[in-house]
């Protein structure tokens, strides 16, 4: 295994720049925790000089960075291009909310007109424990849908992973009784300390997004993320020097499907009403945005990919020439594919890449003037963008 891990290394290092990327991991210990506690308290502390509006959508982009951080496992680190995603979030959402609400339906009418509720379930489970629970759940059914996926690549992976999402959605709408079918669910919200809402939300956002942050970064730098490297890279002569491949992979499976599911719980949160139309195409074209304008491999990308989407959403939304356009949605759209389009033909690391290639290509120049800088491989240099 060793062996593997080490070819895929030595692979990756015939390229020069290998040496020219986020530097993070070569600042000494002190230096890291004292720029990573600064960062956690200024997101502490600045929403408390926020509106509620603002609150809301930082607390929206920390539940997506919880999400894409999953998705990165999945797609960056792993190299399968799982597309139910968004049906795991959804799953979150569901459950965890229908576990900790009380729900009842209308089973008739009385003589003077007033409705008959009917009980259909007790919602005695409490939020935190749902919150943390289900995930656990979603985990091994993201574990058993990759036993057959995982023999699939590619386009073939992709449709089959999105016809799974189709069908869950599918359930959300059935399920009536539960999930309010079509009409939608209402989100009984988490009072945190007695906090307003909207702060109260985004501080639970918060204390769940960076332990799960630091925590996917020790376990993508440790030697499950680097033999999962190699094993997208080299997957051929990983399995041959006994490196049980499928293993791995469908192990990225379940962290992407527990991690969806725990950000699932949050966005219900978030949102407060939830419909099933929330977790189809249109949500899982969203998230795949992200991973791909943020960086499929670095985790800082994970919450830059999550503001620019939410961020641009909004501008279409409240923007006076935009929002009573009939058009709006369509400009939306039109960002959101361009903005696809330069990442993918001029920037394939994302945003988050921007500050390694203009240290590369500087560098480039100083050692061959004359040569043409190339493109860089968003997966190329997972192993050490993982630290940002």
């Amino acid at each position: 295994m060793a062996t593997a891990v080490r070819a895929a290394r030595a692979d990756r290092s015939k390229n020069p720049r290998g040496a020219q990327l986020i530097k993070w991991n070569a600042l000494p210990p002190v230096v890291r925790v004292v720029l990573g506690t600064a960062l956690i308290a200024a997101a502490a502390v600045v929403p408390l000089w926020l509106n509620g509006y603002w609150r809301y959508l930082a607390a929206l982009i920390v539940a997506y960075a919880v999400a894409n951080v999953g998705f990165q496992v999945v797609v960056g680190f792993s190299g399968q291009l799982a597309m139910a995603h968004a049906a795991f979030l959804g799953l979150g959402a569901y459950v965890t909310t229908i576990l900790s609400k009380k729900i009842e339906k209308v089973s008739g009418y009385t003589d003077k007109g007033e409705e008959i509720r009917k009980q259909v379930w007790s919602g005695r489970v409490p939020y935190l424990l749902a919150l943390f629970t289900v995930p656990l759940v979603c985990a091994a059914i993201g574990y058993l849908l990759g036993l057959p996926a995982v023999r699939l690549k590619g386009f073939f992976l992709a449709i089959a992973t999105l016809a799974f999402g189709g069908m869950i959605v599918r359930l959300f709408f059935e399920m009536r009784d539960l999930t309010g079918g079509g009409d939608g669910l209402r989100v009984e919200v988490f009072e945190l300390f007695g906090w307003e809402k909207t702060l109260g939300t985004y501080y639970l956002c918060l204390a769940v997004a960076v332990p799960v942050y630091f925590l996917v970064g020790r376990l993508m730098r440790g030697r499950f993320g680097r033999t999962l490297l190699a094993v997208r890279d080299v997957d051929i002569a990983s399995s041959s020097l006994g490196i049980n491949v499928t293993r791995y992979r469908l192990a990225a499976f379940g962290i992407s499907a527990g991690l969806a599911a725990l950000a699932g719980g949050l966005y219900a949160q978030v949102l407060t009403y939830m419909a099933p139309n929330e977790f189809g195409t249109a949500r899982l074209t969203a998230m795949l945005t992200m991973i791909i304008v943020g960086s499929v491999v670095v985790r800082a990308g994970a919450v830059i990919g999550a503001a620019f989407i939410v961020l641009v959403d909004q501008f279409f939304v409240k923007f006076p020439s935009f929002k009573d356009s009939a058009l709006s949605g369509s400009y939306r759209n039109i960002a959101f594919g361009l903005a696809l389009m330069l990442c993918i033909g001029v920037l394939p690391g994302g945003i988050a890449s921007i500050p390694d290639r203009l240290r590369a290509l500087g560098r480039e120049r100083d050692s061959d003037p004359e040569g043409e800088p190339h493109l860089v491989d968003p997966g190329e240099h997972a192993i050490d963008e993982v630290g940002a």
